[in-house]
């Protein structure tokens, strides 16, 4: 089994079951996990008041499929969960719900499953894994999806993800953009990268940036690249100036080949900075998160 955090819920799925679907929003949204042959599991969030009425929807979900044509259903529970399974035509699926208050959101996970064959055990599995990931260090929120484990700051949203043979991407920031957090793991290393890994890093800002502060560490056999960079730019009226600053840290994972950056980018003050880039991204047991 393998742990994926999206939107500050975890759960643990079957290694070879991948996200192919997902949703930016934490008010509601949806990720779906797929394996090489068909879709496997959908995990959906709302957020809510208070505690929703699971006889009253069970009951409403129930009379819906009825009216859609599918009349075997049964009632079922797992824990906390409580769920309606369904047959149809040689196709059946289950669908649980249950209220996390930590977060006041209620949250369903789906099962089609292939061939109506269905796997209790596994449901149970998944459903009692599924749980709220507490705060990270400074009140972090940790995500771990597209082989990266990272730790973005409380407050930001998810803005852009991409997702693509060789790449995986996903950029934080909070409504005024003022704070950005990207998130990057590059493969096939060998076949681009020309220079070295701080070279590379340098490439990532602006010519106009400048770069304050360098500094490598090593950690565990992981040659890691520190970079603080000042961006300095005019405002409209040429006179105003307006000052913003970055950390970024960029390394080979020796165990992968692949590599992880981190750029963090905001205009706190001295000893508000909170952890550094460095330890906000894990890609191996032998460089872990922090």
């Amino acid at each position: 089994m393998a742990l994926h955090i999206w939107r500050n819920l975890r759960t643990d799925l079957p290694e070879d079951w991948e996200l192919l679907q997902f949703s930016r929003s934490s008010d509601e949204g949806r990720c779906a996990f797929a394996d090489r042959y068909d879709f496997r599991f959908e995990l959906s969030w709302r957020e809510v008041p208070g505690p929703p009425d699971f006889d009253r929807m069970m009951s409403d979900y129930e009379s819906k499929l009825k009216e859609q044509g599918v009349p075997n259903t049964k009632h079922v529970s797992i824990g906390e969960w409580q769920g309606l399974e369904t047959r149809n035509n040689g196709s059946s699926s289950s669908r649980y719900g249950r209220y996390f208050p930590e977060e006041s959101c209620l949250v369903e996970g789906v099962f089609p499953w292939p061939h109506g064959r269905r796997d209790r055990k596994l449901a149970r599995r998944v459903l009692e894994s599924i749980n709220v990931e507490p705060s990270g260090v400074g009140d972090m929120r940790r995500w771990r999806v597209f082989g990266m484990d990272f730790l973005v700051s409380n407050g930001l949203a998810l803005e852009e993800c991409s997702f693509l043979p060789g790449k995986a991407e996903m950029s934080f920031s909070d409504p005024k953009g003022r704070s950005i957090e990207r998130f990057t793991r590059l493969g096939m290393v060998d076949d681009w990268l020309r220079g070295t890994v701080v070279d590379w890093l340098k490439a990532q800002f602006d010519e106009r940036d400048e770069v304050t502060r360098r500094e490598t560490t090593r950690v565990n056999g992981h040659a890691i690249e520190q970079v603080h960079v000042t961006h300095t730019r005019k405002g409209a009226n040429k006179v105003h100036i307006r000052r913003r600053k970055s950390r970024a840290a960029a390394w080979i994972c020796p165990s992968s080949g692949r590599l992880y950056c981190v750029k963090i980018q905001g205009a706190w003050k001295k000893g508000q900075e909170g952890p550094a880039a460095v330890d906000r991204m894990a890609c191996c047991p032998a460089k872990e998160l922090g």
